[in-house]
């Protein structure tokens, strides 16, 4: 039988991650200026047309403009997940890029990469048969990268984990 995304899975894999990577700047101004509004409008781009289920209760969302020590960051943080692939909360950061480098000193031109490269991270909950509770994973463009179990659904642990694949790519 197929059952349809969750409103909660179509918001994180696929409305968030899209929004932030198609233009981090935008994205970024957005929540820091007006983020209840931005939020809400990330909600209704997922357009979710399914059966309404009035036994299940409204999605709560906090999303908070914050660093993770190292990166400036978007942190969100949902309701507990219901279902597999389900996020405890997903993160927005802000990966540095060097400065525009000098290509052709005659041409007098640049290659001027974006200031920021926004990597998104989340915190997934996992089915009960693959022997733990939640599964740390990243989007990259339209890849849906895992990268093994995750820490306890706890922002220090989160970010602590960030930290390790920011610094060392594996």
């Amino acid at each position: 039988m197929f059952i349809s995304p969750s409103i909660l899975y179509t918001l994180a894999h696929v409305v968030i991650p899209q929004r932030a990577q198609r233009d981090p700047v935008e994205f970024y101004q957005a929540m820091a200026m007006d983020r209840p509004a931005y939020v809400a409008w990330l909600v209704e781009q997922v357009g979710f047309s399914g059966p309404a289920d009035d036994s299940l209760p409204p999605i709560t969302i906090t999303a908070t403009c914050c660093s993770t020590g190292l990166y400036p960051a978007v942190l969100f943080v949902f309701d507990r997940p219901s279902r597999a692939t389900e996020p405890f909360m997903a993160a927005v950061v802000a990966e540095r890029l060097p400065e525009p480098v000098h290509v052709d000193l005659e041409a007098d031109t640049f290659v001027e990469p974006p200031a920021v490269k926004p990597r998104y991270f989340l915190l997934e909950a996992t089915a009960p048969d693959q022997g733990h509770a939640n599964q740390l994973c990243e989007w990259q463009g339209r890849v849906h990268l895992n990268h093994g179990p995750g820490p306890e659904p706890s922002v220090q642990g989160f970010f602590e984990a960030i930290h390790r694949l920011m610094r060392d790519p594996a």
